[in-house]
């Protein structure tokens, strides 16, 4: 059996050898099936008298009896509508047959229908409805929740890894010999350092979905809620970009910083510093709006709608004043820089705990409808 569909725009029509089905006036959906030897379906060449379509109830059911809320999708409506028209005989006028160009037996249409009516089944069974079925039991709110979670796991294995590795920070300290200080050790390090780096690349992007998934739980709290995505699309790209200019400044200007010598030498390293006074400068812009603008918001959105325990939101309050409105007078005292650490601490700890919290949360249900009697 070869089935094609295709979009066309002409009358409803069947035939022997193949049959089209229109469904909808401006726009028809064109089914064209071929169909093998009667012999190989073994169906009789007569209806059974009285016998109702043949996919009246061809829809998806649980064991208990209940139909559920969930509609068929577009392809599994178009099927059962398919098998209802054919199999409700074309001399009932359900189906314009194109008799003058082909004749033939009846259990031609049974068969056709019968066919139309499992590819129904099989659609609607596998989970293909039009509400998105699959994609709408995996929720926004759920992945936010997940990447959180694995926010928290990222980073601290790729800190692990690299402090392993021998290399204490990602993006190097400037002034003196701080920069050179930190290509000796990206030079002695295990290819730990590598993976711990792109880790933390990983649990950059995390982050951002996670926002994402929060905003989504926690956006009743005000049209303001809005900011926290947009503000965290441009905060994480900010970081992230902080964090892949010491990657790239690992892969290529430490082996030529090593092997090169003299003028050479001390010209690569001043290209070393000003790569790393960039990477801080853009950090600086990215942590002052995910520390100090959405985890606020974040924060305020958990107190006020309660979804998740309140400890929760203080804890992002705590965040926000210490890692992100301290965090802005950072550059000019380095006792305040020292103090960010504990709100830099606690904005990992609010992602996984909102995370966990999320997920905890006992989902919100449809009571399924009760099936109509007949």
């Amino acid at each position: 059996m070869i089935i094609g569909v295709n979009w066309v725009r002409e009358p409803c029509d069947l035939a022997l050898d193949e049959f089209r089905v229109g469904v909808g006036t401006a726009t028809a959906l064109e089914f064209v099936v071929v169909l093998p030897p009667l012999s190989r379906f073994g169906g009789s060449a007569t209806r059974t008298p009285g016998a109702g379509p043949l996919s009246d109830n061809v829809s998806t059911f649980r064991g208990d009896g209940v139909r559920p809320r969930r509609r068929s999708s577009p392809v599994g409506q178009t099927l059962q509508c398919l098998a209802r028209r054919i199999s409700a005989s074309p001399t009932r006028g359900s189906v314009a047959c194109s008799s003058s160009r082909h004749s033939g037996p009846p259990n031609l249409v049974i068969t056709a229908a019968r066919i139309a009516s499992s590819l129904a089944a099989l659609v609607n069974v596998a989970g293909l409805a039009d509400d998105g079925a699959t994609m709408q039991d995996l929720k926004l709110t759920t992945v936010g929740a997940y990447c959180g979670v694995l926010t928290f796991v990222s980073f601290l294995v790729g800190i692990v890894f690299m402090a392993t590795s021998g290399v204490q920070v990602l993006i190097p300290e400037t002034g003196g010999h701080k920069t050179l200080d930190w290509i000796a050790d990206v030079n002695d390090a295990s290819s730990l350092f590598f993976a711990g780096a792109w880790l933390v690349i990983l649990g950059g992007i995390f982050a951002f979905v996670a926002i994402l998934g929060f905003y989504e739980a926690l956006r009743d709290a005000g049209p303001v809620m809005i900011l926290a995505p947009v503000l965290a699309v441009v905060g994480m790209t900010l970081v992230t970009i902080s964090h892949l200019v010491p990657i790239a400044m690992a892969y290529e200007l430490v082996p030529r910083y090593t092997d090169a010598s003299g003028a050479a030498q001390t010209s690569i390293g001043a290209t070393a510093d000003t790569f790393a006074s960039f990477a801080h400068v853009v950090n600086y812009a990215g942590d002052a709006l995910v520390w100090a603008v959405v985890v606020p918001l974040l924060a305020f959105a958990i107190l006020k709608t309660r979804a998740v325990p309140r400890w929760i939101g203080w804890l992002g309050v705590f965040t926000g004043v210490f890692a992100g409105w301290l965090g802005l007078l950072s550059p000019v005292s380095s006792f305040i820089d020292n103090v960010t650490f504990v709100g830099f601490v606690g904005f990992f700890v609010f992602m996984a705990s909102l995370g966990v919290a999320l997920l905890r949360r006992r989902p919100q249900t449809e009571e399924p409808a009760p099936l109509s009697a007949h």
